[in-house]
């Protein structure tokens, strides 16, 4: 009998790819799993659309990088295997704080009522969390090398990106994932959980200062972009 023939380069490129979309699916799952069991219920509007924008979020954004940057995805997921000492902790602490941020809102607005939050609060966490998936996903289009961790991808040719929202700040995915951190709780109507949120906003703020320090260290041309767009994250504050 012939011998089994292996995949070509490009069927196991495009296996790959199909498997990290996979792991998106099954992180926005896990996400909706935890948030319902823990708010003890299924009619809770406000999870099922959260989840919703999260399925699209992370599975759209995860298809668009296979077909414009495959290679995003790729870095994104052998750097945090690979991330080491603060790296590391960074993300673990990202981690955590994502995990409170869930199971808080859950145990809040979902099963115990701790607080009680006005209806067009919540509205205004529903519009800031519009442009908080929107930015990454912007960025998911536009930067092949936005990453999980800090570091130079020289094996990849990294160049400074200038285009789309890194035409006004210097640190979109940055910007986005802290106005989750806020927008989040306020769309779910959980006040007590804007303290991991507000937390993992900070965690950003201080990570936006070092990355910055770094590329203007490292990066060729980055020192000069910096001088250009005075903004990190936000337009005309900083």
């Amino acid at each position: 009998m012939p011998e089994a023939q292996t995949p070509t380069t490009p069927v196991r490129s495009v296996l790959a790819s199909i498997g990290r979309v996979f792991v998106l699916f099954l992180i926005t799952l896990i996400f909706s799993t935890v948030l319902f069991a823990v708010a003890g219920k299924l009619n809770w509007l406000e999870g099922w659309l959260i989840s919703v924008v999260f399925l699209f979020y992370m599975v759209g954004g995860g298809i668009a990088a296979v077909i414009i940057n495959p290679g995003q995805l790729k870095e994104r997921g052998t750097a945090a295997i690979q991330a080491q000492g603060l790296e590391r902790l960074i993300l673990l602490v990202v981690v955590i704080l994502c995990i409170a941020l869930i199971v808080i809102s859950a145990l809040d607005a979902g099963r115990f009522h701790w607080s009680s939050m006005p209806l067009i609060v919540e509205i205004i966490g529903w519009v800031l969390l519009l442009p908080a998936v929107a930015l990454p996903s912007w960025v998911g289009i536009v930067n092949t090398y936005a990453s999980v961790v800090v570091r130079i991808q020289k094996d990849r040719g990294h160049h400074v990106i200038q285009k789309g929202p890194y035409r006004r700040i210097r640190h979109p995915m940055y910007t986005g994932v802290i106005l989750m951190g806020i927008s989040i709780p306020l769309a779910l109507g959980s006040w007590w959980a804007l303290c991991p949120g507000l937390a993992l906003s900070i965690v950003f703020v201080l990570r936006t200062a070092q990355e910055d320090a770094v590329l203007i260290r490292d990066l060729v041309g980055y020192a000069d972009y910096a001088q250009q767009v005075r903004y990190r994250l936000f337009p005309y504050i900083w």
